[in-house]
């Protein structure tokens, strides 16, 4: 009989203001807070967002509306640089494994760079990612994986079926997927689940095609929560004011090409409505990054009331309020398009609408100018420490 493990009562994860009434939009801290808390390692959503870099990113690909500008790999030139911060903060070992035949979301590196970072983490070996999660279900650690369901983003692995070859979980993508609709990794489609277990879990089969990498956590260690704050303070002003990374522009260039695009008529061809669905997705992506740095704000604010911080604490305030006026101007386009949430086809048409746009466009502007403003504050923070 074939090998079934499940373990229970991992919290769910979600794009829905599930977490404390707070919504969080970025799959990699949302899915690891969730696995620490169910091993009862409790950080906040915002801790995990702040030492990854995920509160303080802006990515925009230089040639095309690009619906992968989001990933975190694209924060920095090592690829894995902000899932090994986000794990050094709480005091993780971890094993990394990356599927060599998935290595899609990669193409926007050079192979110089894959090689300098990634090489030690690749295998083709599905045997070997298999025995990997089984190995850490078995032990009662959920595991994180990324592809597994949807695009290339996180999700959590709680269990197997059928001695490894189906995986439970839980994806901030499920419910957005019809379960009967599998499409090829590779593809304009995402890979949606099997189907959807009865405590909410999801199913899939064939999963090493569509994963493309695994994170297994390891043993516990002490942290230095001053040294923590300090290594993210310094790598924010390389966050918001680098200029570009590899194919794509970063920070605030990365503002300024938003706005250019969303300037332009040309870009928008209202008789191409897939064409326009991606400009939506692309244009929410950005909205997304842009509004974390909420989560940026409460993140400095921790900093700011720690006690080695007590000599910068007002300016660090000060920073994140301007951080947090970075993130209320995205509730601007809500003003214009109207209160068109859950309606698909309403947002689709709202982006077309050069009216909508052009008047959203001062928001992003603003955005842009306060980022820059809260940036350059963090700069001076670190000049005083």
């Amino acid at each position: 009989m074939k090998k079934k493990r499940t373990i229970e009562n991992v919290p769910k994860v979600a794009f829905a203001p599930i977490h404390d009434g707070k919504f969080e939009f970025t799959p990699y801290p949302s899915c690891l807070k969730a696995v620490l808390k169910h091993l009862g390692d409790v950080y906040p959503y915002h801790y995990l967002l702040g030492t990854c870099g995920g509160a303080f990113r802006m990515a925009w690909h230089k040639e095309i509306w690009e619906g992968g500008n989001v990933d975190l790999i694209f924060t920095s030139i090592d690829p894995l640089e902000p899932f090994k911060r986000a794990l050094d903060a709480v005091g993780r070992s971890f094993d990394l494994l990356w599927n060599s035949t998935r290595t899609d979301n990669l193409s926007f590196f050079p192979n110089a760079i894959k090689q300098q970072y990634l090489a030690e983490y690749f295998s083709e070996d599905a045997a070997l990612f298999q025995s990997k999660i089984l190995a850490s279900i078995d032990a009662g650690v959920p595991v994180i994986g990324f592809g597994i369901v949807g695009p290339p983003e996180a999700c959590i692995i709680t269990g197997y079926g059928d001695d490894g070859e189906t995986l439970y979980g839980w994806s901030m993508f499920q419910e957005h997927l019809n379960p009967a609709h599998d499409i090829e990794p590779g593809s304009d489609e995402m890979n949606a689940p099997a189907g959807i277990e009865d405590n909410g879990y999801f199913r899939q089969v064939d999963w090493f095609r569509k994963c493309t990498s695994i994170i297994v956590l390891g043993d516990k260690k002490e942290i230095d929560t001053a040294a923590v704050y300090r290594k993210a303070l310094e790598w924010i002003p390389v966050l918001t004011k680098k200029t570009e990374l590899h194919h794509f522009y970063n920070g605030q260039k990365a503002f300024e090409t938003y706005i250019q695009k969303m300037s332009d008529d040309s870009e928008f061809d209202v008789e191409d409505r897939g064409s326009l669905a991606e400009r939506k997705m692309v244009h929410y992506d950005a909205m997304t990054m842009i509004a974390e740095r909420s989560g940026g704000a409460r993140f400095i604010r921790d900093i700011a009331n720690h006690p080695s911080f007590a000599s910068v604490k007002g300016d660090l305030l000060k920073a994140a309020d301007t951080f947090d006026e970075t993130h209320k101007e995205m509730g601007a386009w809500w003003e214009v398009a109207g209160k068109i949430w859950s309606d698909e086809e309403a947002q689709i048409k709202a982006t077309a609408d050069p009216k909508a746009r052009k008047a959203f466009i001062p928001h992003i502007r603003t955005a842009m100018e306060k980022n820059l403003e809260a940036t350059e504050l963090i700069e001076s923070i670190l000049e005083k420490l």
